[in-house]
């Protein structure tokens, strides 16, 4: 049985206050190929010069990061493709 391909997505109720809100990958704290689980924090945004890390729901791998570290993102862009374990 193949696994699920899923898209890691930026939430978009992190700042449930600001509609307007854009933030910037500023850094991978995984890499494309990496096993992840559920919990694990895979990458930081920047918002506001705030940094917030984004935890995984899946279990599983990276397959292909969309965002690079200094891209700019707003809230449903995609930021990474998990190949999830089951």
């Amino acid at each position: 049985m193949k696994n699920k391909i899923v898209e890691f997505k930026v939430p978009v109720d992190i700042w449930p206050r600001r509609r307007d809100w854009r933030a910037k990958v500023s850094r991978w704290l995984k890499k494309e190929g990496d096993e992840i689980n559920v919990g694990d924090v895979i990458v930081e945004l920047e918002i506001e010069k705030a940094i917030m890390g984004l935890e995984s729901p899946y279990k599983g791998k990276i397959i292909e990061i969309k965002a690079k570290e200094g891209d700019e993102v707003n809230p449903g862009d995609l930021l990474a493709l998990i190949e999830v374990s089951s």
